[in-house]
């Protein structure tokens, strides 16, 4: 084999590898920016719940 197809190949591969990591790169930034809405939205409906808890543990 060829230095050049050697090369070509190799570069191939490293692309598949590139691609495959920056679409797990971006399942998992959807998945953060899904857990955070989450949680927002969990500290808005229980903000009173929230509070009360914290200063609970401050006069702990």
């Amino acid at each position: 084999m060829s230095v050049l197809s050697r090369l070509v190949e190799e570069r191939e591969q490293y692309a598949k590898r590139l691609e495959a990591r920056q679409a797990r790169r971006s399942r998992i930034v959807a998945l953060e920016y899904v857990l955070m809405l989450a949680l927002g939205a969990l500290m808005v409906v229980y903000y009173n719940r929230i509070l009360a808890a914290l200063v609970g543990l401050l006069k702990l």
